[in-house]
């Protein structure tokens, strides 16, 4: 007798173990597909939260940037004059300080050896806290003036594809009341799969679930990063999207995709 675990008897049937498989991947439904298109992912517009006037501005549309690249800088000359006179003060009021301890010093033994009076003391002391005060503010200002100087650059703030300038050298940039637009930047490493899908369909997903996805012939994993409910209430439709990672792939948003539910 034939051992049930051959592929095939005598007379060419399928043995037992090779039936069952046959019939356990006939019983599983196939994996649906669902299209969709790719999207840029983690879109910023940057603005310099400072006032100024552009000099220089890096990179072009397309252009593909590392974290921390110059990509717009505005005139530094002010901000590094005002780092200069912040400075300055700050050597005056430490100067002032260190003067009035010493008065106090001198004033408190007067008064040890009655002197000078109890009223005169607290003058001195009260010119000490003043002078502390403006010794701390000066501080303050110079710190102040150092971070204006640092923002007067404004540099990536991760790996990025630059989508558009929004500003051009010589145009005069205004942070007080509504911020000037200057650049527009995507995730470079990575895009949005983004599709529509019926409820019962998004309800097979969770967040953070990978799935396979497909791009012409590059196949991906996606991660499911959002499930949004339909903004109104004649639309049933949820709004889902995956992120995947496309390393140096030439993928671009717009480009059709599909990925398999669960």
């Amino acid at each position: 007798m034939a051992p049930e675990n051959t592929e095939m008897d005598k007379c060419g049937t399928p043995s037992r173990h090779v039936f069952w498989l046959m019939l356990l991947l006939l019983a599983s439904p196939p994996a649906q597909a669902v299209e969709a298109r790719l999207a840029w992912d983690r879109i910023v517009t940057l603005s310099v939260p400072v006032k100024g006037v552009i000099t220089r501005i890096n990179g072009r549309p397309g252009e593909r940037v590392p974290a921390g690249s110059l990509l717009v800088q505005l005139d530094q000359r002010p901000f590094q004059a005002r780092v200069a006179a912040q400075q300055a003060r700050l050597r005056e009021e430490e100067a002032v300080l260190a003067e009035a301890r010493r008065e106090l010093a001198r004033a408190e033994e007067l008064y040890d050896r009655t002197v000078l009076s109890e009223h005169e003391l607290q003058l001195k002391k009260n010119d000490v806290i003043t002078a502390e005060a403006r010794h701390a503010q000066a501080k303050a200002e110079l710190v102040r003036a150092r971070l204006d100087l640092e923002y007067s650059s404004l540099r990536a703030p991760f790996d990025a594809r630059i989508l558009a300038r929004l500003a051009g050298v010589g145009q005069t940039v205004v942070a007080d009341m509504r911020p000037t637009p200057v650049v527009r930047l995507a995730a470079a490493d990575s895009l949005r799969v983004e599709a529509r899908l019926a409820p019962a369909e998004a309800a097979r997903l969770h967040l953070g679930q990978r799935l396979p996805v497909r791009v012409g012939s590059a196949r991906l994993e996606g991660e499911v990063v959002a499930i949004a409910a339909p903004e109104k209430e004649s639309d049933d439709r949820y709004r889902v999207a995956l992120r995947i990672r496309v390393g140096d792939r030439p993928l671009l948003a717009g480009q059709r995709a599909e990925f398999e539910l669960p």
